[in-house]
């Protein structure tokens, strides 16, 4: 199957060359060559090579730490718990190694690992100076481990967990986990934090997990969990867990069930707007739709058919739209027109794949402080195009994850759960309609085509609401069948404007992901190791 995939993505990559040779355009050529180079070179990162420059610190780098470093300004202190003393010499060792020496660890049968008065057979005191992480036998912590902590660690955290990666069993480190921010949605369904957390001793009750406590701390104070963005640990298990079993929580429907505006826009291509519409009205088991089909100008007869009879449903509404092309007025219009209290934003190229893909939408937007949902959108060859927008992928924004199997379960198992984003795509997007009205709808004025969807999810990040996408929806997107080839030199001059006016809007925003990590690059598919961290290294913190 992996196979068949990349044979297709080459071959549409050949054609879309031949397209662009056909057109002249031979700057557009040279963009979309220059990405493939960078594409290798991301995938060529070599970790045991990063984790040398990035994680490591030389001889000479230790010394200066160690002279400059300043434990005694510090109240907090590291408790190690190791669940069993079996094999774990190199653990101890690792340990015994620290640049910061606050530390104790806490495990029975200590006297038969070291005679270090830091090792005991005592639990840790439960005091809010203290910090608790449990280890397994051979689990290795590196030397600025405890440093780095400390140094992070204020009054204000509750939880602190940092990247971490895996031992082969050869000893080689391999498989970095380099986790996301605090992300309460992909925590509901996959335990992505718990694993090398520190949590302040005071803060842990009998009976309850690190991921029960984040929860409860998330909803309550986000800026208690905190991540901090560095390989500090490595765990002995040979490969990672990388496709948890998911255990996705159930959301239900309101009840009654809300009315849903389907808003499509639309010009000619009937063969596929009729494809599209047969999937909303035959393929959707949610009971209760309005479509708001939006025509700009359609002229071919089979889609003017297609129009046509739609709009002498009593469940749907046409409206005409005339002008050049503009997507965030075709929708800022179609919501206007619309009775229901949830949108829909359908592109005409996509078809749901199951007839329960709306109803697990809007069991999504139902839900308290979230803005707005995304659904997985794949390519007509299985592989994937959207499971939520990564910033700074693909130059501004890119889709994640890109061209994996649909089964996939993605980096370290996200693409098995329902999980915060950045953005998600304007081709399937649903939010309701008091919120789309709050943050006055899609910018038609200065984004009309293209970055309206993105801008839409970052004003309603902005206010505190989240956006998500979740697995338990799909569809197949026919991508920009409608609006052609973006390489067109007019629209790609268009889309630069655009890219300005975001730039000029967001700033730094646009590089901050809940769902992301400064480690990993902004390549075309993402989650591949960064050459460049977007972090400084441990050595400039800890001689700060």
């Amino acid at each position: 199957m992996a196979i068949v995939a990349t044979v297709r993505i080459r071959w549409r990559t050949v054609r879309n060359l031949a397209r662009l040779i056909r057109s002249g355009d031979l700057r557009a050529i040279m963009r979309r060559v220059r990405r493939r180079i960078t594409a290798r070179k991301v995938r060529a990162v070599c970790y045991q090579a990063w984790r040398d420059d990035h994680v490591l610190l030389s001889t000479a780098e230790t010394a200066a730490v160690q002279k400059n470093l300043d434990t005694t300004s510090r109240d907090s202190r590291v408790a190690f718990i190791l669940t069993d003393t079996t094999n774990a010499r190199s653990t101890v060792s690792s340990l015994i190694s620290q640049l910061d020496t606050s530390w104790t660890l806490h495990c029975q049968g200590a006297s038969l690992l070291n005679d270090d008065p830091r090792i005991m057979n005592s639990p840790p005191p439960h005091d809010p100076q203290t910090w608790i992480i449990t280890l397994e036998p051979g689990d290795l912590v590196e030397p600025t481990a405890v440093a780095m902590l400390r140094r992070t660690i204020t009054n204000e955290h509750r939880i602190v967990y940092s990247d971490y990666d895996h031992l082969t069993s050869t000893g080689d480190r391999a498989h970095p986990f380099f986790r996301c921010g605090p992300n309460v949605d992909l925590l509901a369904g996959h335990d992505y934090l718990s694993t090398f957390a520190a949590v302040r001793a005071d803060q842990r009750t009998s009976g309850e997990s690190t991921r029960q406590l984040a929860h409860q701390l998330l909803a309550e104070e986000p800026s208690s969990v905190h991540h901090l963005p560095y390989v500090l640990f490595s765990k002995r298990s040979g490969a990672p867990a990388s496709s948890p079993d998911p255990d996705q929580p159930t959301y239900g429907l309101p009840h009654p069930s809300p009315l849903v505006s389907v808003l499509i826009p639309t010009r000619d291509r009937g063969r596929m707007l009729e494809r599209c519409l047969r999937g909303v009205f035959e393929k959707t088991d949610y009971p209760n739709i309005q479509v708001v089909l939006v025509d700009h100008e359609s002229m071919q007869r089979r889609a003017r058919r297609v129009i046509d009879r739609t709009g002498e449903r009593s469940d749907c509404t046409v409206i005409p739209f005339h002008g050049p092309f503009n997507y965030a007025a075709m929708m800022n219009h179609a919501a206007e027109a619309a009775t229901g209290s949830i949108l829909c934003l359908l592109n005409n190229d996509t078809e749901p794949l199951h007839r329960s893909w709306l109803r697990a939408l809007i069991a999504q937007v139902s839900r308290p402080g979230i803005g707005a949902v995304g659904a997985h959108l794949l390519f007509p060859n299985g592989t994937i195009q959207h499971a939520g927008i990564n910033p700074g992928l693909g130059g501004l924004m890119g889709h994640g994850h890109k061209h994996l199997d649909a089964n996939d379960p993605g980096y370290f198992g996200r693409l098995r759960v329902t999980h915060t984003v950045a953005a998600v795509t304007g081709a399937c997007l649903v939010t309701s309609q008091h919120t789309w009205t709050m943050v006055g709808g899609m910018d038609e004025d200065r984004l009309a085509i293209a970055y309206n969807d993105v801008d839409y999810c970052l004003r309603l990040r902005s206010i505190g609401l989240r956006v998500v996408v979740t697995p338990e929806a799909r569809l197949v997107h026919h991508e920009s069948v409608s609006r052609g080839y973006d390489d067109d030199p007019r629209r790609r001059a268009r889309l630069e404007v655009e890219l300005d006016v975001m730039k000029d809007r967001w700033g730094p925003e646009l590089t901050f992901d809940p769902a992301y990590n400064p480690n990993l690059n902004f390549s075309e598919t993402g989650f591949g190791i960064d050459p460049n961290p977007r972090v400084p290294h441990p050595r400039l913190l800890l001689r700060e």
